[in-house]
């Protein structure tokens, strides 16, 4: 039987995890529209996985490469995965997810 004991909730491992997140990436670059992805609680690892989506106002093209007229723009996201210990908050790592 699996024990899941847990001291922290989703939200304070959120709330962990945001804080974390900015304290890194502070003055790295302009960062636009940031938002919680996904949290999951990792059983085996006993940690909190947040993942925040952002962009710092890199674009891609949109639309048919023929018709450039008519291509628009739209933000490249970013995103973090945050691994905080479900036990107490603590910081485990931050990495590099994927770009959307």
């Amino acid at each position: 039987m699996s024990e899941h004991v847990t001291k922290i909730t989703p939200k304070e491992a959120v709330q962990k995890a945001y804080e974390y997140f900015d304290d890194l990436m502070e003055g790295r670059a302009h960062l636009n529209h940031r938002l919680l992805e996904g949290v999951r609680f990792d059983e085996h690892e006993k940690t909190w996985d947040v993942t925040i989506g952002f962009d710092i106002g890199r674009e891609k093209k949109t639309g048919a490469q023929i018709d450039f007229l008519r291509s628009e723009r739209e933000p490249i996201r970013e995103f973090r995965l945050v691994k905080v210990k479900a036990d107490d908050g603590s910081f485990i790592s931050m990495d590099n997810v994927w770009h959307g």
